[in-house]
């Protein structure tokens, strides 16, 4: 059995710590009052998370993240040196889409949406009686125990890898670059949904302490190739611009990060406002929210909901 880090530990030794070099501050949401320091290796894991028994090559993720790992110290020295590449931008892409589709918190919702998906069917077992009766009263009156199985849940996730990196890779990216006195923070879930001027459909994407990413991926993409060679990372055709940032941008960006965090915020500094930070929205969680588009049909988004303390 592996222990498999989501994010990689690749990705989080860009966030070691200035003090202690070889580790991590760690923040819980569940107790912000006690940093502590940590390796990478010991974080953001889950057994056998590159696993999935529904596909003949049970290792499938595995494969698709290696060749990006492998890559990801010379996509930090290039964007470090400000050396902006299509490959550069087709690994975060590919990397980015994994996050999106497959991080730890992401299959926990992927999950969790059959669920609302069959809690639905009991709000319809009027229209669905006729031809269900057996299953619908069954589920209504909980006779039958509903147990979902998470590989199955996140099959389609993992087909949507292909066609998403390529989407994310032939969008358009902003590339922020912080001089603040405020590092950008991480955590255990640093893909997050937000909204730009009134917009929805951006992903923010912390790199490094002083480099984060913007985005919105290219919605006409219409064909893609069954699989992503290393060679397609070159191909990335996205739109990006780069951006200076003030602290109060820094700090906006650092709230949406702490929101969207399962438990683990990451910083390279250990500071008081990052633990107050984290009191302020440590009973926010990532959930499935639904829109009823109509009375068959509901929307899904991902999103951070809670309450702030003040």
């Amino acid at each position: 059995m592996t222990k498999d880090h989501s994010p990689s530990q690749t990705y989080l030794k860009a966030f070691l710590s200035l003090d202690r070099p070889n580790f991590l501050n760690i923040y819980r949401k569940s107790d912000p009052s006690k940093p502590f320091l940590s390796r990478p290796s010991k974080v953001c894991y889950e057994k056998n998370g590159d696993g999935n028994t529904r596909f003949k090559n049970h290792l499938i993720l595995r494969s698709f993240l290696q060749p990006i790992e492998q890559r990801w110290p010379n996509v930090i020295s290039d964007l470090e040196e400000q050396k902006i590449k299509k490959g550069t931008l087709g690994v975060i892409a590919a990397y980015l889409a994994y996050l999106k589709l497959l991080s730890p918190v992401a299959k926990r919702c992927n999950t969790s949406l059959i669920a609302q998906d069959l809690n639905n069917i009991r709000e319809f077992q009027d229209k669905y009686s006729k031809n269900n009766s057996v299953i619908t009263s069954s589920l209504t009156e909980d006779q039958i125990q509903i147990s979902i199985d998470r590989d199955f849940a996140n099959a389609p996730a993992i087909l949507a890898l292909v066609p998403l990196s390529f989407a994310i890779g032939k969008g358009t990216f902003c590339i922020l670059y912080n001089n603040t006195p405020k590092p950008f923070l991480t955590s255990d879930n640093p893909a997050i949904p937000i909204s730009m001027g009134g917009m929805n459909g951006f992903t923010y994407f912390p790199l490094t302490p002083s480099i984060s990413i913007v985005l919105q991926p290219d919605p006409k993409i219409a064909s893609f190739p069954e699989s992503l060679q290393e060679k397609d990372f070159d191909n990335a055709t996205c739109n990006f611009s780069i951006l200076n940032i003030k602290e109060r941008r820094v700090e906006e960006f650092n709230n949406e990060i702490v929101k969207f965090t399962e438990d683990k915020v990451i910083s390279n500094i250990n500071a008081s406002w990052i633990t107050e930070l984290i009191q302020k929205f440590q009973h926010y969680r990532t959930e499935n929210v639904s829109t009823k588009i109509d009375d068959s049909t509901y929307m899904y988004q991902q999103q951070a909901v809670g309450c702030t303390q003040k």
